[in-house]
């Protein structure tokens, strides 16, 4: 039940290499970056191209929030089993360009408000390849999953992060709480 609700997925989760939860330095969890809205549908990858025309600026050792939007689609499997299931295998996400594209900035971190930082396109109940997750997880870049809360508000800002899960020792993955203070 690690791989859950907003949760991190440690580079270990797919790498024999990676770092286990309890080996990510601290300042993967606590650090500033930007909150970018890139909105996307189903099955979307976010290219590189989508994050270029952002015109965001991305800084070396940033932590990167993507809001698409899918959010909005999240509802519980007691509430609505068809519409959690459409929210769990539909999301949009990075694929291995974009992700390279991230890590060749030198950022720390990146989240997302998808169920998985790969979009459906890439997951099991794709073509399985898991693009973003084999590149951003080779270069030792922890992505948390599932953001929502109150991501709109800080959307299109510069912000300061913590998101910081319990010091799991050999965690693959672990929920955690995301908060985003404003830095402008």
């Amino acid at each position: 039940l690690t791989h859950i609700g907003t949760h991190v997925d440690a580079p270990r989760h797919f790498r024999a290499d990676g770092w286990f939860l309890h080996e990510i330095p601290p300042d993967r969890w606590l650090g500033e970056g930007p909150v970018i809205g890139i909105p996307k549908g189903p099955f979307e990858d976010i290219t590189a191209a989508d994050l270029e025309a952002t015109g965001v600026e991305i800084r070396h050792g940033d932590l990167v929030a993507l809001n698409t939007g899918w959010h909005h689609n999240y509802v519980g499997p007691g509430v609505d089993p068809e519409g959690a299931r459409f929210y769990m295998e539909n999301g949009p996400g990075l694929g291995a360009e974009s992700a390279q594209w991230l890590a060749d900035r030198g950022i720390l971190t990146v989240m997302t408000d998808s169920p998985a930082i790969d979009s459906a396109a890439h997951m099991p109940y794709g073509d399985g390849t898991m693009q973003s997750h084999t590149v951003l997880f080779r270069h030792n870049i922890p992505a948390v999953e599932g953001l929502a809360g109150e991501l709109d508000l800080v959307t299109g800002k510069r912000c300061l992060f913590t998101c910081a899960p319990v010091k799991y020792f050999n965690g693959d993955a672990f929920p955690l709480r995301v908060l985003a203070i404003p830095l402008d």
